[in-house]
């Protein structure tokens, strides 16, 4: 900034028929640095909500796999329970094969409610991967963004078009300070 000062004052010294003209293009010089400084923190923002995503991506990959672990376990009881059912049939005590049946039954409502918390969290984790991939397609931009101001690409025409300043005028005013 400090040069782009040195340069505008060596401007108007050397030029002082075009002092007008060295001060829009200073001014539109300022605006482009305001964008490139706003890119940058719209492209950090987006970074920030990028990290927060995979992050809540991890915490929900995580849930996931401890389901995923319940219902294994609830199988493997409730094929424990199925064999005592079955010894119990065996046996000529229907009373207890009725009640064995009874926890076979609990255990297979289980593990439907397990199932269905699975469910849940596949939905809650395609909505996390939609958010992340949303929020990457915004830091891409961001970053085009911040490197086109960066670079100046299209400055004359794009300053020009988006403050209403006059082509004609501009590239005056590029000539002048050149």
């Amino acid at each position: 900034m400090k040069q782009a000062e040195i340069d505008y004052n060596d401007a108007l010294s050397k030029h002082p028929n075009n002092v007008e003209l060295i001060h829009i293009r200073w001014e539109q010089l300022q605006t482009a640095i305001a964008s490139e400084t706003d890119a940058k923190k719209f492209w950090m923002k987006a970074d920030s909500e990028l990290t927060t995503a995979k992050n809540d991506l991890k915490e929900v990959n995580s849930k996931l796999t401890a389901v995923e672990l319940e219902i294994n376990n609830n199988k493997f009881e409730r094929d424990i329970v199925d064999s005592e059912i079955e010894e119990q049939r065996k046996d000529p005590k229907q009373a207890a094969a009725d009640k064995a049946e009874g926890e076979r039954v609990a255990a297979v409502n289980e593990e439907k409610k397990k199932q269905e918390a699975m469910g849940e969290a596949d939905k809650t984790l395609k909505l996390a991967q939609k958010n992340t991939s949303e929020i990457e397609k915004l830091g891409d931009q961001a970053k085009t963004s911040a490197s086109a101001s960066a670079s100046g690409t299209g400055s004359t025409t794009s300053i020009s078009d988006r403050y209403g300043v006059n082509k004609d005028t501009v590239a005056a005013l590029s000539q002048a300070t050149q």
